[in-house]
């Protein structure tokens, strides 16, 4: 997964560090029911998708 924020962020022009940390803060380190797998209408359906489409 690793790969997913560099490449998020070399398309959208921004840190890699900053996105992993943004995103850390988001899902409460992983611990959030959402980063848990749980299904949202929202039309991300893998964490790389919701990792490239958050940093457009």
């Amino acid at each position: 997964m690793p790969g997913c924020y560099i490449n998020a962020a070399k398309t959208n022009n921004i840190s890699e560090i900053f996105l992993a940390a943004h995103s850390a803060l988001e899902s409460g380190n992983g611990t959030s029911t959402l980063s848990s797998g749980v299904v949202v209408n929202n039309g991300w359906f893998t964490p790389e998708e919701a990792i490239s489409r958050g940093a457009a």
